[in-house]
């Protein structure tokens, strides 16, 4: 009997100690990305929702950006997936342009509201381009300071930019800027690619996140 209680605490234990940590998913919807590639975006983060078994012990937050930010929710992976799923793309023209300084002033507001460590997970197709956009560095750096974080980038180049053209290194070089906390930046070539790369990065941050 004392062997099975025994038994039992510890996977109690284990199962206790990796519910822990939050995933935030900050997702760029902002004009440059057309509704097709918009589609490809949701679908991707809806799919890796389920197909990722480790992110159910994890709170997850999901905010899209790109004039302004918004945050969909504050739950666990059903909840993102719920989310993605419903989302109502609209047309370009009516999105704007890509406010990432307006979006990090937002997950600096919620920030203390959420379990730590933190994966804040960055996806987007261009650079920060609002009048706010020298604030996108000194929140990232105060983050980093204040919290257990890590910061990881994924960078999906346009169909309207040539792979290796000299665009194409300045979006992937300033993504590479934003990591902190000894994270990473990946690339995924077009969005037809995104679901993979995204299914590898979660993969990756799952791991650091329970190795916290």
């Amino acid at each position: 009997m004392k062997l099975f209680i025994a038994t039992i605490l510890l996977i109690l234990s284990t199962t206790f100690a990796s519910a822990k940590g939050t995933i935030v998913l900050l997702v760029d919807i902002s004009s440059s990305i057309s509704i097709e590639d918009m589609k490809l975006q949701l679908e991707s983060y809806a799919n890796s929702m389920r197909s990722v078994g480790a992110l159910r012990s994890k709170d997850i937050v999901v905010m899209t950006f790109s004039e302004w930010p918004k945050l969909l929710t504050i739950g666990d992976y059903n909840d993102a997936y719920e989310v993605f799923m419903d989302y109502a793309v609209v047309e370009p023209v009516h999105r704007g342009s890509t406010c990432l300084g307006r979006a990090l002033q937002e997950v600096e507001n919620i920030m203390p509201t959420l379990e730590q460590p933190i994966v804040l997970d960055i996806s987007g197709d261009g650079e920060s381009n609002c009048e706010n956009s020298h604030q996108v560095h000194p929140i990232l750096d105060r983050l980093e300071q204040k919290y257990d974080l890590q910061v990881n980038t994924l960078y999906v180049r346009s169909d309207k930019i040539n792979s290796n053209s000299d665009l194409d290194k300045q979006f992937f070089a300033f993504y590479k800027t934003l990591v902190r906390g000894g994270g990473f930046t990946m690339k995924a070539e077009t969005f037809m690619d995104f679901e993979l790369s995204l299914f590898d990065k979660l993969t990756i941050e799952l791991s650091w996140l329970d190795n916290q």
